[in-house]
Parts: structure tokens; sequence; C-alpha cells
């Protein structure tokens, strides 16, 4: 009872503040839309990003990382500023024009909040894990609209050991809420359709093994030059509100140089665009490119979403060039750059059953393991990972 009763309250927390994050994003989001020359104080943007981290935030800077490791090792309890730094922060990124996501915010929103009542559960810090666990699923849940996935993925991001289990009933539980809270709460997340009828044939199969393969060398891409940036860009400019200052006029110069406000943001009207119009096989070089440069100079937001556009302008890039659906080319690539990169391919095959549609799911795991399988060994090849 203490375990359902717990988890309740998680998920209507989790829901509560992820959309009241959300709802503020969208307002900031339609900002910039109708003001692109906000792009030009994005360097403004990113002193006050690095300076709040710089004064207030050192600890709260790793992001997701602290997550983790409070799980796996749980020492102390999350930072209480965790939540109101990267809810500001993100909102600054996106006001003036970064490339960057929403997921992170939520989750790291949720579980510094949710960890300040361990004290008051009486939770010794070797329990702590369960209530993190329950705050991963439904900060998750809300933000995307997926609870189910919301639980896988709170079961694959962590991979604490055989105890977390047992929090599988508590953690869809809060899941669960956490989406119900969110949606009562008026958020209302992106619906695509794609067509349930097509019929897997060799043809298909092949076309599905091939977005598999591109997709997988992409999120290998991001991934080695994601790692590559953050470690020279942190290594040449150790100044964190410098180096957040100096990443807003890069980021700011190679938009307005090449007229990329399109891929400022989530970039949300080329994934819906990539589900019925060929894209060129620059888009999702140019978003993880603009993505990679954005989050290594520590701008906030996460990167599910960008990973999301990339994949499904790649899915509908390859599906231009043979007999098959763009609909359901640019659903496998958005779920397997997710899986890839993440390293959580069941969550990217239920984020494709919950998001689009079960007959979806079969050849969403198929697709979503080769994918992360690729990066995976490619970097340890190459000695990256």
């Amino acid at each position: 009872m203490k375990y359902i009763a717990v988890s309740i309250l998680v998920g209507a927390l989790s829901g509560l503040l992820t959309a009241i994050f959300l709802l503020s994003l969208e307002a900031v989001i339609l900002i910039f839309s109708e003001n692109n020359w906000l792009l030009y104080f994005l360097p403004l943007g990113g002193l006050i990003i690095g300076g709040l981290y710089w004064k207030l935030g050192k600890s709260s800077d790793r992001g997701n990382d602290v997550i983790k490791d409070e799980v796996k090792f749980p020492f102390e309890k999350m930072p209480i500023l965790m939540a109101p730094l990267v809810f500001v922060s993100t909102l600054i990124t996106h006001l003036f024009g970064g490339s960057a996501g929403r997921e992170g915010t939520a989750i790291q929103m949720t579980t510094s909040v949710v960890d300040q009542f361990s004290a008051l559960l009486e939770l010794k810090n070797e329990n702590r894990p369960w209530i993190l666990r329950m705050a991963i699923s439904g900060g998750f849940a809300a933000v995307f609209g997926t609870p189910l996935a919301g639980l896988v993925f709170s079961l694959e991001y962590i991979l604490a050991g055989k105890k977390d289990w047992n929090l599988i009933f508590p953690s869809f539980l809060s899941a669960g809420v956490a989406h119900i809270v969110c949606h009562g709460l008026g958020v209302e997340h992106t619906n695509y359709e794609i067509d349930t009828t097509i019929i897997f044939d060799q043809l298909n199969g092949g076309v599905y093994l091939l977005i598999a393969i591109v997709v997988g060398l992409l999120a290998a891409l991001y991934m080695v030059l994601q790692k590559l940036l953050t470690k020279g860009i942190n290594r040449l400019i150790e100044h964190r509100a410098l180096r957040t200052l100096i990443g807003g006029v890069v980021v700011a110069a190679v938009i307005l140089s090449f007229n990329l406000q399109d891929y400022s943001g989530l970039s949300l009207e080329i994934i819906t665009n990539s589900f019925f119009s060929t894209q060129e096989f620059y888009v999702p070089l140019i978003k993880i490119l603009l993505t990679a440069l954005t989050l290594s100079f520590g701008f906030k937001g996460g990167e599910v979403t960008p990973l999301f556009m990339i994949g499904a302008a790649a899915g509908s890039c390859v599906g231009g060039y043979f007999n098959v659906p763009l609909d359901w080319m640019a659903a496998m690539g958005f779920v397997a750059m997710f899986g890839a990169v993440m390293k959580a391919p069941i969550t990217g095959a239920v984020i494709a059953l919950e998001i689009f549609a079960p007959e979806i799911f079969g050849v969403a795991i198929g697709v979503c393991l080769i994918a992360y399988l690729i990066p995976k060994v490619l970097l340890a090849r190459l000695k990256l990972a």
C-alpha cells in the first residue's frame, strides 16, 4: 500500500511539474517562431545559463548523470536547485533558438523535486532509488504521452539490478498518473498518423534493414561528435559562463549564416513533414551538427526530440528512393535513432507502439535493435565508446 500511495503521489507531482514546463515551453517556442531576430541574443542567453550554473548549480550541471549516480549508488539527495535551474535554462535555450530537446528537463525536474520528499517518507539512502525510478517513469511518460514507454525507459536507462523488477507496477502506476495529470492540465501531444495496412515483404524488409543501418551510422556520428566537442570545448574554455556565451555566438552564427532557423528548437515541423514529404539527405546532418554544438557548449533541454527529428528525416529520405510509404519509414527512423543514442532500443519500440500503432511494434523492435548495435560495436572498435 505504501508503494501504491507513493507512486500515485509521485505520478501526480511529475505530471504537474511536466505540464507547467511543457506549457511554458510551448509559449516560449511560439515567441521565437514569431520573432526569429531573438537568435541574435542567443549569446546573452548562454551567458545567463552559464552564469546560473557557475554560481548556483555546479553539481546540477551534470544533468541526467547525477540521476544515474544516485539511483545506482545512493549517497545524498538530489540538489533542489536542479529543478529551477534546468527549467529556466531550457526556456532560455528555446527562446533564443538553440537546438535542444525537452525530456532531460522533465526528468531532472521531477527527480529533483520528488527526492526532497524522501526525508518525509523516512527513506534511507539505499531505499531512495525506488522513488527516483518512479519519478523517471513519470517525467518521461508525461513529456511524450507514453506511460508504457516511461516504465520501460526507467528499466533500460538505469540498469540498477534485479531488485528493480519489484518496482514495475509502482513505476507504471506513476507513469500512468503523470500522463493523466499532464493531459488533464491541457497539454496536447503531437498526433502522428500512419498507414497500418502495409504488408511486410522482402522489399520492405530490405528497406527496413537499410534504414536501421543508416540510422545506426547517424547515431554513431552524433555520439562521437558530441563527445569530442564536449571534451574539446571544456578543455579550451574552462569558465562555465564564458563557454556558453561563446557557444551562443557559434550556434547563432551557423544558423544565421545558412538561414537554418527551421532547425532551431525542437524542429517539430520538420518531424511532421517527414511523414508525408521526402526530406533531403542533409536535413538530419544539419540537426546533428546544431544539436551537438548546442548541448556541447552547455545549453540545456536534452536531446530526445532532436533525435526524433534526425531519425524521422533520415527515414523519410531513405523511403523516398523506394516504393515504401514515407510514414512508415519516418516512424522507423523516429524510434530507431532514439533507441540507438539513448541505448534503449526496447523503449524505442514501445514508443512506436504507443505513438504510432500496435502493428508497427514487431518491425520496430528489429529496426531499433540493429540501429542500437551499430554504434555500440563501431564505437567499441574505435575505442570511442
